[in-house]
């Protein structure tokens, strides 16, 4: 199967910058474009989607991701729907149990139950039929779309409920073994459902910087590797559980320290940011874990390396990059031929 590729942008794009941006992301043949939806640190992200499903044609638009707590769900329906009437189709609900959009107010995320209520919900919304949120029943009169439902995800909890009732994931993360201990959380939750695995679509989801000079690379997407490191400390490793065991005995001390140290001194409002305060002092090997940087051929290598382990789907963000678009540029003119 051909490498499939996605993009993710929005945190530190004006408004005005979506547009172009979009357009771009669609001639070079990304299959999907996201916009973060965290209200103190972006632009809105119905705004941005708005956009892009009018200046675009064939690209598909979702958040990357929202959460059921500061949009009612049947608010946050009928803004999907919309936008999925308005591109003829081609809108998914990109949606997690809440992470710097509740950081920011001094939230915790809420349960995993309150989030697989939330996708029923959502469902039951844009279905037609009367959908229950929070003990309030409520229906559309005039949603009748089906539309897929992406769940962003960083725990073992929130893994089994995506291969329960998802259509796709975004999962943080390219060490071929921690590809694989999600894999078999995965696993677990599509035969608890009785569905199989061509039901769900797990996205890799990183940051690529292609670039002669690996150290300015690596500072490209630094403060990015650490989000994405600090989302295994948040949904894992803060929990005495089997799970968090079992990946900390998998991945190298080394980094099980570094990890658990981002844990205790991640700042939300940091949050994919550039040079974030908390990403000073991120190792190479922390970098490597997580995201793409540096020459074209380093990245043919360690994308050759996850299609050897089965990995098809890449969904790449661009928050901390400076020039974006040559971002997109040079991984598909430069990388994406040379991938078999």
């Amino acid at each position: 199967m051909a490498l499939r590729y996605g993009v993710g942008m929005g945190r530190s794009l004006p408004i005005t910058e979506i547009v172009p941006h979009v357009k771009l992301a669609e001639e070079l043949g990304y299959e999907h474009v996201t916009f973060i939806d965290s209200q103190g640190l972006s632009r809105d992200s119905v705004a941005m989607m708005t956009l892009a499903a009018v200046n675009s044609s064939r690209i598909q638009i979702g958040q990357g991701v929202t959460q059921p707590y500061t949009r009612h769900m049947s608010v946050a329906a009928n803004s999907v729907a919309t936008v999925d009437e308005l591109s003829g189709g081609r809108a998914f609900l990109g949606i997690g149990a809440g992470a710097s959009a509740l950081g920011v107010l001094g939230r915790q995320p809420r349960p995993m139950a309150e989030l697989e209520e939330a996708v029923r919900f959502f469902r039951d919304f844009t279905s037609g039929r009367e959908g229950q949120w929070l003990g309030e029943k409520t229906r559309s009169e005039w949603i009748r779309r089906r539309i897929p439902v992406y769940l962003g995800v960083d725990g073992p909890k929130s893994m089994r409920l995506a291969g329960r009732i998802a259509d796709a994931v975004f999962v943080p993360g390219l060490r071929t073994d921690l590809i694989e201990w999600r894999r078999k959380r995965f696993r677990e939750g599509l035969e608890s459902a009785n569905r199989t695995s061509e039901e769900l679509d797990i996205w890799a989801r990183t940051m690529v910087c292609v670039d002669e000079d690996i150290k300015y690379a690596r500072r490209q997407v630094r403060s990015y590797a650490c989000t994405c490191a600090f989302q295994i400390y948040f949904g894992t490793f803060r929990w005495k559980t089997p799970d968090a065991e079992e990946l900390k005995a998998i991945l190298p001390p080394a980094l099980v320290d570094e990890i658990m140290l981002l844990g205790q001194r991640y700042d939300w409002y940091q949050h994919e940011k550039r040079d974030a305060i908390h990403s000073a002092e991120a190792s190479d090997e922390l970098i490597d874990s997580f995201v793409m940087c540096g020459p074209p051929r380093r990245i043919v290598e360690k994308l050759q390396e996850l299609r050897s382990a089965g990995v098809d789907r890449i969904s790449m963000t661009l928050y901390t990059i400076d020039d974006k678009k040559r971002a997109m540029r040079r991984f598909v003119e430069e990388v994406y031929p040379h991938v078999r």
